[in-house]
């Protein structure tokens, strides 16, 4: 679990490289989009599909750096951001991939994951403010412009009704993909919701509403997420209490705790933890943190343990009229570190003061310095691909790719900026040294006590000797 500021920084550096290194162009319709493939060792230069969960992720890690002084860079973000606004559906989703070639014959269904990414994209250069990141917000089909703030919360008001339009269990979550094109409507009360695509709906939402909240705080935005972070919550503690095994989170209802979905999940709460909602959220929460500090191994996990598969309805239309359908494959991976990083910072964010959890700190700064000295092995040194990381992908092919790459930016990132946090983590004390610092401290409890007193009873020193040693956890756990 060694690493340091230096390489931590060096890392955040060459993969932002990278990421800029393998920036894809499309000239369509007189106008450029941008993106980014999603393997990189596939790239190709010849390509006319745009993959919004790159984009957005693109987006995502190169908005973390300073782009005021730096107008490639700032180009780069815009242009990614109105290729974004332009390939968006009509109903307000996103699909998983959209070709620029063939929009007009090919309708694409919306996928939670990716209109988050998409939203999240959006957020991150202040899309929601009176002064964006970037200039010249625009659809780049239609040229119709987003200047204005009324305007550019109008856009995301239409992505945040598409989700609420398509939860399902009972309004409590979501599952991979909309529901537009259910035979029956109203079957979607009965189908159930999935964790992860729940997860990254309470997140974005959750970080809309804050925005809102303060600047237009009698939007209907407003009522409307809170209601649906709500119903999620019961949804999520429902679930956990019917998982006496082990309280962390599966894929969905009843199936075994996986890292991914439990680390998301936590996410989420976190987002969503208000002085209102505490009472309801806290408990959920702590079990399934302590789920994760007890599970989180990253030599037992394999690709099988982080991925989940969904399907996407592609639709075909001849002369705007409706032609065939099928459903394309995704298989999405839940890139275990960074989640762990960001999940556990999350947590800790969150329960800033409260007394009653500082027992535990010391083993999640162990976690995260863990997921950490990992997520540095996966980082590719040297070569076409320096930058890269590495994912848990089977395929050679496959195991370099943007998501990865992103993540390995975003985490780290947040993690260094929080000084104080990343001083904690560096210097975590393996469990091993705790646990023999708390042995040692019961022996010598026991036999320094009868000395001290003269009185070689042993009856009392037993428990003066575990007090004692309890007492230095304490203090070890407040100065690690």
């Amino acid at each position: 679990m060694k690493f340091d500021e230096e390489k931590v920084l060096k890392g955040i550096e060459h993969a932002k490289q990278c990421i800029i290194s393998h920036q894809q162009k499309i000239s369509f319709g007189g106008h450029e989009y941008l993106t980014w493939p999603l393997f990189f060792l596939e790239c190709s230069t010849q390509n006319s599909d745009v993959d919004v969960c790159t984009s957005g992720l693109g987006v995502m890690a190169l908005s973390n750096f300073d782009i005021t002084e730096n107008e490639p860079l700032k180009c780069t973000i815009s242009d990614s951001i109105n290729t974004l606004i332009s390939i968006r559906n009509d109903d307000g989703s996103w699909p998983s991939k959209i070709s620029l070639v063939s929009r007009d014959v090919f309708s694409m269904e919306g996928v939670i994951s990716d209109t988050y990414y998409a939203l999240s994209a959006l957020l991150s250069v202040k899309f929601l403010s009176e002064n964006p990141l970037v200039n010249d917000i625009r659809n780049l089909k239609t040229n119709v412009k987003l200047d204005s703030l009324d305007e550019r919360i109008e856009f995301v008001n239409e992505s945040v009704n598409w989700l609420l339009d398509n939860r399902v269990e009972h309004n409590q979550g979501w599952q991979y993909t909309g529901v537009n094109y259910l035979e029956n409507p109203s079957d979607k009360e009965i189908l159930p919701a999935y964790t992860l695509p729940t997860a990254y709906a309470i997140i974005v939402m959750s970080d809309i509403l804050k925005i809102v909240s303060e600047i237009r705080p009698n939007h209907e935005l407003v009522r409307k997420i809170q209601m649906a972070i709500g119903n999620s919550i019961k949804w999520f503690r429902d679930i956990q209490s019917n998982n006496h095994s082990d309280c962390g989170f599966g894929i969905k209802r009843g199936e075994r705790s996986r890292i991914g979905n439990t680390g998301r999940v936590i996410k989420a709460l976190c987002n969503a933890l208000t002085r209102e909602n505490e009472d309801m959220i806290e408990p959920v929460l702590n079990k399934a943190v302590g789920w994760l500090i007890r599970n989180y191994k990253p030599s037992n996990l394999l690709f099988i343990d982080v991925c989940e598969d969904f399907q996407q309805l592609i639709i075909e239309k001849e002369s705007g009229q409706f032609k065939t359908a099928y459903r394309r494959s995704n298989n999405h991976e839940s890139f275990a570190e960074p989640i762990i990083i960001d999940s556990f910072m999350a947590y800790l964010e969150s329960i800033i003061g409260k007394k009653s959890k500082f027992i535990s700190k010391h083993r999640i700064f162990q976690k995260i310095a863990l997921a950490v000295s990992n997520l540095l092995l996966f980082q590719v040194n040297g070569g076409d691909q320096d930058g890269a990381v590495k994912c848990r992908r089977i395929a050679p092919s496959e195991q370099l790719t943007m998501y990865s790459t992103s993540d390995f930016i975003n985490s780290l990132f947040k993690l260094h900026k929080d000084t104080f946090l990343f001083k904690k983590v560096k210097h975590s004390t393996p469990r091993s040294i705790v646990i023999v610092v708390l042995s040692l401290s019961f022996v010598i409890a026991s036999f320094l006590i009868p000395i001290l007193t003269n009185n070689y009873s042993y009856w009392y020193t037993v428990p003066i000797g575990i007090v004692i040693a309890i007492f230095i956890n304490i203090i070890s756990n407040k100065l690690l």
